[in-house]
């Protein structure tokens, strides 16, 4: 099974929205109510209108197009708008906001489209007629009535299955976040599993946010059936996770062992949403789960042994980095710098931050550069004595070739110099920059500062939109403008913002 990062659950197709449609209005031409004389129809000759000037408007004036849509907008009856409820696991407990008359006639416009789009990416297989009859169907029940299990099952006289009903709402639900929330909440209590899996991986993260306890909720016992008649690996793994929740930590490995033994690694990116194995952003991975309840009965080696297997074998970037800081502590630094640079070319913009804050401590001298061994004496030289800014107040010993070393330092010409780590943590801060990363601006901004690329810097700075610089800038703008091109000035950044 692909352990790929997810794709969006849904393919969001804006170019296929029709404008608005509104009706259009006649205003009906009336008489003037001040005259109470007798209505005569007569038939009179046109002639042509006299070019006058009158100051008072006719009661039968034209109105502008804007005008008589606002009108026809206030005859309209308004359907009233209900205040959207959920239940505590996050189950939509409304109707549908919205317009459905406008919604229908969106599906008549855009319905082949839509249609081609949902084959094509969707997973859905029914034909055309088959997929616009479950789509009206699914609009007039859910800007109608509260969801509910029987309103999708009966969708389409129950001869679909409930699992490609939710594959169409979600494609028919473009840019309507409350209809797909109706589709998710229906369906979930219908037993679909893509939205069982979803809601139960929601419900897990906002409980853990509350603090709350999980209960037995419908879709939990959904939840339990799927993972009972399918052996769906991610059904084993939320129950494991509810069961760990409730404190029964030896059911929860035991179905934590069963989802390691039905997963494997693959370089296949999943067909579609509902093969990802992580089903949702909100979704923990699997390594993390099994390493969680290890530490909880007390097995640190075991959760150890987890996540060295998941960053060795399954390489993915969250293990990479936890068995990274795994090795930092035991001052393996080759071994970190190898998980933490295959987790940052992952594109995880934390390891990228991570491993660029690595390579500037480098440069500073606080830990020994690959392929130099440190210095023979006192082992406390190994180690940079520690301070509360970046800079350390004695850099770590390197080992100094001897004269055979130095004659055959060709052997070594990969070791770079302490320039080279700061160019190497330059890029990796610009990477992490190019992905929104506040902190990497920040430091990447006093980095070029020290370079004397004043300009440059001071836009990064204004852009890192962080409180950290509080911590070792200026916090006035006239004084911080001021001492930006001293050169005699030199902010201490605290050893703290670089995360390893």
């Amino acid at each position: 099974m692909s352990l790929a990062r997810p794709p969006i659950p849904l393919r969001k197709c804006p170019r296929f929205l029709p404008l608005p449609i509104l009706p259009s209005t006649r205003l009906p031409i009336t008489t003037n109510q001040h005259n109470h004389q007798p209505t005569i129809t007569t038939t009179t000759t046109r002639t042509p209108p006299s070019k006058q000037f009158h100051t008072t408007p006719k009661p039968n004036a034209a109105r502008s197009p804007s005008v008589r849509r606002a009108e026809a907008a206030q005859k309209r009856p308004q359907q009233p708008r209900i205040a959207a409820t959920y239940t505590e696991d996050g189950l939509l407990k409304t109707p549908a906001q919205g317009d459905l008359p406008q919604r229908l006639r969106f599906l008549d416009t855009a319905a082949k489209t839509l249609h081609q789009e949902a084959r094509r990416y969707g997973g859905v297989t029914v034909d055309y007629p088959t997929f616009v009859r479950i789509a009206k169907e699914l609009f007039n029940a859910a800007y109608t009535y509260p969801p509910a299990a029987g309103l999708v099952l009966r969708i389409d006289g129950g001869r679909t299955d409930i699992n490609e009903i939710f594959n169409i709402g979600y494609q028919i639900g473009t840019n309507d976040m409350s209809f797909k929330e109706w589709v998710l909440a229906a369906c979930s209590l219908a037993g679909a599993r893509g939205p069982v899996l979803y809601q139960t991986a929601r419900y897990l993260a906002i409980s853990a946010r509350r603090g709350t306890e999980i209960r037995q909720t419908a879709v939990i016992n959904k939840l339990e059936e799927i993972g009972l008649t399918s052996n769906d690996p991610r059904a084993l793994q939320l129950l494991a996770q509810v069961q760990g929740r409730r404190g029964k930590y030896t059911q929860a490995l035991e179905l934590m062992e069963a989802v390691l033994a039905r997963i494997h690694p693959s370089k296949n990116a999943p067909r579609g949403p509902e093969h990802s194995y992580l089903i949702s952003e909100v979704m923990e991975t699997p390594w993390r789960v099994y390493a969680g309840l290890k530490e909880k009965v007390g097995d640190a080696m075991g959760a150890d042994e987890v996540m060295r297997r998941a960053a060795l074998e399954y390489e993915d970037p969250a293990a990479l980095q936890d068995y990274a800081s795994l090795l930092m502590r035991e001052m393996d630094l080759e071994g970190y710098e190898g998980c933490m640079s295959k987790a940052a070319s992952s594109g995880d913009v934390m390891a990228c931050l991570k491993l660029a804050n690595f390579y500037y401590l480098t440069s500073k001298g606080w830990f020994p550069r690959r392929g130099v061994k440190v210095s023979d004496g006192d082992k406390a030289k190994a180690i940079p004595k520690p301070t509360r800014t970046v800079d350390p107040a004695s850099p770590v010993e390197e080992k100094k070739p001897g004269a055979l070393g130095r004659f055959f330092s060709f052997l070594s010409a990969d070791v770079k110099s302490h320039a080279e780590y700061r160019k190497l943590a330059v890029d990796w801060y610009e990477l992490a920059v190019k992905h929104g990363n506040s902190r990497a601006a920040l430091l990447l901004a006093v980095i070029e500062r020290e370079n004397g690329n004043y300009e440059a810097a001071w836009e990064l700075f204004q852009s890192s939109r962080t409180d950290d610089a509080k911590e070792f800038m200026p916090t006035s703008q006239d004084e911080l403008v001021k001492v930006w091109r001293d050169e005699e000035f030199r902010p201490e950044v605290p050893l703290q913002l670089l995360d390893l």
